[in-house]
């Protein structure tokens, strides 16, 4: 995920919220306001909506809020980030653009109910695993990128071996210490390729997430 938030969303004001089960609300709205906001001054105990509209007031915004582990939210924090969504179809200035990464089936109750009645519903894009044969395109681009020696390429492959065939975890392996010159460790896996690579998936007729590794993820996008 912070591999797409670097890449391919650099003209957004960003935030990154990883839930975990001891986050409350409060503590969620101040990781995600600090980070859309810099040096903002705001009330945690208010909704994210009343917050930005404090702090932004009319001022032209595209925003981009990244959640992962996204099930663990209440379904209060589901739908202030829904009411968010909704508020910026109104607001010419605002762009509001909220990807919530969770298990699958995790979050359908929640957006159900927050999006009852209203006309739209989010977006849902399920990940499914690589085929066989674009597992082993994408490992081949990897190793190719990186400009391994054998022996490295050797080390690669038994540390893909024992991974999902998801698109996110084999990119996770990148982050892994391998031994290389330091000629070799610049030559990372750029944007462009990327791009290309997706392209050819889906030629292939495989809908494939790059860099995630969860089963599904949603978009808070009225569609």
């Amino acid at each position: 995920m912070e591999r797409y938030l670097e890449s391919w969303a650099k003209d957004t004001s960003q935030a990154l919220l990883i839930c975990n089960a001891r986050q409350d609300d409060a503590r969620q709205r101040a990781i995600i306001l600090g980070q859309l906001v810099h040096g903002g001054v705001f009330n945690e105990q208010d909704s994210l909506l009343d917050s930005l509209q404090h702090l932004l007031g009319d001022q032209p915004c595209q925003l981009l809020i990244a959640i992962d582990d996204a099930h663990c939210l209440s379904p209060n924090m589901v739908a202030e980030l829904w009411a968010l969504v909704q508020h910026a179809k109104t607001a010419q200035s605002w762009q509001v653009n909220v990807l919530a990464f969770s298990l699958k089936g995790k979050l359908d109750k929640c957006l159900r109910q927050v999006s009852y009645g209203q006309g739209s519903v989010p977006i849902e894009v399920e990940i499914p695993h690589l085929t066989d044969s674009e597992r082993e395109m994408l490992i081949e681009l990897m190793l190719t990128s990186q400009g391994l020696d054998a022996g490295q390429r050797r080390i690669f492959r038994m540390r893909a071996a024992n991974v999902p065939s998801l698109p996110g975890a084999l990119f996770g392996l990148q982050q892994q210490e391998v031994p290389v010159s330091k000629e070799k460790r610049d030559r990372r896996f750029t944007p462009a390729i990327l791009l290309a690579l997706l392209l050819i998936l889906l030629g292939l007729g495989g809908l494939v997430g790059i860099c995630l590794v969860v089963s599904r993820w949603k978009i808070l996008l009225p569609w």
